[in-house]
């Protein structure tokens, strides 16, 4: 496996999240910009949620 894979899959992974909690109709709607804006926020929702151990 490369090296860099499990990045890759979990950078895929959080993505989705934004995008998959809009309507299916809507998300047609979410252009680069709001991607990349939930995006950020998944990611500190999951940083948040490491610092709970």
């Amino acid at each position: 496996m490369p090296a860099d894979a499990l990045d890759r899959l979990r950078n895929s992974a959080v993505a989705t999240a934004g995008p998959a909690g809009l309507p299916p109709e809507r998300r047609p709607e979410a252009g680069a910009d709001e991607v990349r804006a939930m995006t950020a926020f998944a990611w500190t929702a999951v940083h948040a949620g490491e610092g709970l151990d």
